[in-house]
């Protein structure tokens, strides 16, 4: 099923045109993307392997969830969407704290460019049970909770696709 995605200026704001997320892709357009840091009481991170079949830095560890905002969506909505459908794990719009907001351009290939605004959310749990976790299996390779050293040594040797300018701010909350 095709994605549908709304293409933003350079400010980050809707032009009004809706393109595919492949040709948002293939021409370098900017669209949105929601990106979520489930933390456990211990402040532990859930952090997900992304499949080896993913187009963009396949079978690298990221964060606890991500997508692209949905033609007409909001940010929030697609982190509560996206939560649930890679993890299982269902959270409310009323649990995303927004930390931080950023562009993010890479060239994957010749025929991929990134070209994202990404919304950052914080999700606080008591208790992150990975063992009752169901993976999306197309999206999700594997999962597990990282402490602090342990993701910035992840950092560190470069096994993640966590961009390092809301590094700093994902760490506040794992303290």
């Amino acid at each position: 099923m095709e994605e549908y995605v709304d293409v933003l200026d350079e400010n980050g704001k809707n032009t009004g045109e809706v393109t595919t997320r492949k040709i948002a892709h293939q021409k370098g357009l900017c669209h949105k993307i929601s990106i979520v840091a489930l933390i456990d009481e211990n402040g532990k991170l859930l952090m997900q392997q992304r499949s080896i079949n993913k187009d963009t830095e396949p079978g690298k560890w990221d964060l606890s969830a991500a997508g692209h905002v949905d033609a007409g969506q909001t940010s929030e909505e697609t982190a509560v969407r996206e939560t649930y459908e890679e993890l299982g794990i269902k959270i409310n719009t009323n649990e995303l704290k927004k930390v931080s907001s950023f562009k993010y351009i890479i060239k994957i290939n010749e025929n991929l460019l990134v070209n994202h605004f990404s919304d950052l959310y914080i999700v606080k749990r008591p208790n992150i049970d990975i063992k009752n976790i169901k993976m999306q299996e197309s999206e999700v390779q594997q999962i597990k909770m990282c402490g602090l050293q342990e993701f910035q040594t992840m950092l560190d040797n470069n096994d993640t696709v966590v961009a390092t300018n809301y590094c700093k701010e994902i760490m506040k909350y794992m303290k």
